[in-house]
């Protein structure tokens, strides 16, 4: 079974723009790498959105993964994965534009569907 969750952190006031700069700029970096950063993480997806509140902006990602928990165990203890530096250099990123970069962040959301084509 498939795990598909959300993640959900603010981004500081103002760091918007730096933050699409950033994450651009960390996809780059590791473009050649992400078959083997997504597989040694056992995720099949990950999509990252930008949400506009009336007040504040958050980051928002989308995962569809093998293991919700060994996501979250591989962002906390990267070592011996054989991705900590790219793991490390997100959370560098991360730290520079959000609100509280060390947090998993806001992941109460409720699935209610989630349908995928056997044919993709």
């Amino acid at each position: 079974m498939t795990d598909v969750f959300l993640l959900k952190q603010k981004i500081e006031p103002g760091k918007t723009e730096r933050c699409k700069e950033l994450i651009a700029e960390l996809m780059n970096r590791v473009d050649s790498d992400v078959s083997e950063i997504l597989e040694t993480e056992g995720v099949y997806t990950e999509s990252v959105f930008i949400e506009q509140g009336s007040d504040d902006e958050y980051l928002v990602w989308y995962f569809e993964a093998e293991d919700a928990a060994r996501v979250g165990e591989m962002w906390e203890e990267p070592a011996e994965t054989g991705i900590e530096g790219e793991i490390e250099d997100g959370k560098s990123v991360l730290a520079e534009v959000l609100e509280n970069p060390a947090e998993w962040g806001e992941d109460d959301f409720e699935l209610l569907q989630h349908l995928v084509n056997p044919n993709r």
